[in-house]
């Protein structure tokens, strides 16, 4: 018990009572690295006080249980377990297996009240405040964070930084969120100048269906992407964006060349053709001026005449699977053109009645396949 109890104090080492810290790292706890020994000084009545409120305290001790000092260590370093300037607590989990999770620190936040609801009068089990004094007109390069968690397992046996469970009732007329958050940017006077809200994997159980997935709101400011997913160098990229339903069928894709695959269909008020303009001067009628427009539509014009049997051949920077699809309309004269030829960079297009001026504007359309 009392030792237990001068674990959580170090916790909240920064917290002091009315007549001065409960705890200290002297007078009876033991040199700054070594585990709790002799006898520690506790409140009376088992209660404890931080920030001048006091609250009941009832704690338990599972499995053995240390507290030292650490120092001039890393958090990231692979072989280090402890926090760099930090208080350690240790309790050894021996236990056999019976079915149980087990926890060195646990928080049971019982809530009866009946406020509001909303985050702004939330009961929450845990809090960490982590900033800097005076932060709007800071200019220390110092990083600030407000939790970190680290795990490590062996060949065998799962390992996750976060185990959540959210729960609501289904019928009911609440959120329930795994994670839920905001993200902002001030300015020094403490305006919000852009913010984005995050919820998710969300449920609504009143919806029909419950649920709305993944939500991001962009809530102040303009924001440049609402998801970007990139690679640090060359060598280190997204393979594929892969969005699959029932038993993992595959139902849209974006590869990491950029090429994008749907299963269904698109509905949209209009399809706008980009990219480069295929070439127009490899046919037999070359007499043509460059294409306008992107890959998949756009127009050219002739400059000399095109004969009957002669061809125009478009040339597409774009590489297709099997090869090209086109069609071509002559917009000046009743030019008739059929497809005789294709490649997986071209399509070849022959004059079969009425040969074009030497001013006509030709629209084309293609589709690779």
């Amino acid at each position: 018990m009392r030792k237990l109890m001068m674990i959580i104090a170090l916790m909240f080492s920064a917290a002091a009572a009315a007549g001065g810290p409960i705890f200290s790292n002297t007078g009876g706890m033991g040199s700054a690295t070594s585990t709790l020994a002799g006898p520690g000084r506790e409140p009376t009545g088992g209660t404890y006080n931080i920030d001048g409120t006091n609250g009941a305290a009832t704690f338990r001790s599972v499995g053995s249980v240390s507290v030292a000092h650490r120092y001039n260590t890393d958090f990231f370093n692979p072989g280090d377990d402890y926090a760099r300037n930090g208080n350690l607590i240790r309790v050894t989990d021996s236990a056999t297996g019976d079915g149980k999770i087990r926890f060195p620190l646990l928080i049971d936040n019982i809530v009866s009240s009946n406020r509001t609801n909303g985050p702004g009068q939330a009961s929450v089990g845990l809090g960490i405040r982590s900033i800097k004094p005076n932060f709007l007109t800071s200019t220390s390069t110092q990083e600030v964070d407000g939790l970190f968690i680290q795990t490590k397992t062996g060949l065998h046996g799962d390992t996750s930084g976060i185990l959540v469970d959210a729960v609501g009732i289904d019928g009911g007329t609440s959120f329930v969120n795994l994670i839920e958050g905001s993200v902002m940017l001030f300015d020094t006077s403490g305006n919000i100048t852009r913010k984005i809200r995050y919820q998710g994997p969300s449920f609504q159980p009143a919806g029909s269906p419950p649920g709305y997935g993944t939500q991001y709101y962009a809530e102040k400011g303009v924001q440049a992407h609402a998801i970007l997913i990139d690679g640090e160098s060359p060598s280190d990229y997204w393979q594929n964006f892969v969005y699959a339903a029932t038993a993992h069928s595959e139902k849209w894709r974006v590869a990491g060349s950029g090429d994008e695959y749907l299963a269904g269909t698109i509905s949209a008020r209009a399809m706008i053709a980009t990219g480069a303009p295929p070439s127009t001067n490899t046919g037999s009628c070359a007499t043509l001026t460059s294409a306008t427009g992107g890959s998949a539509a756009g127009a050219f014009a002739t400059t000399g005449v095109c004969a009957v049997a002669t061809t125009i051949k478009l040339t597409f920077s774009l590489t297709a699977p099997s090869g090209w699809v086109c069609g071509l309309q002559n917009q000046g004269s009743a030019t008739v053109f059929r497809q005789v030829a294709y490649a997986s960079t071209s399509c070849t297009m022959s004059v079969q009645s009425v040969a074009t001026s030497a001013s006509d504007v030709i629209v084309f359309t293609a589709t690779a396949f």
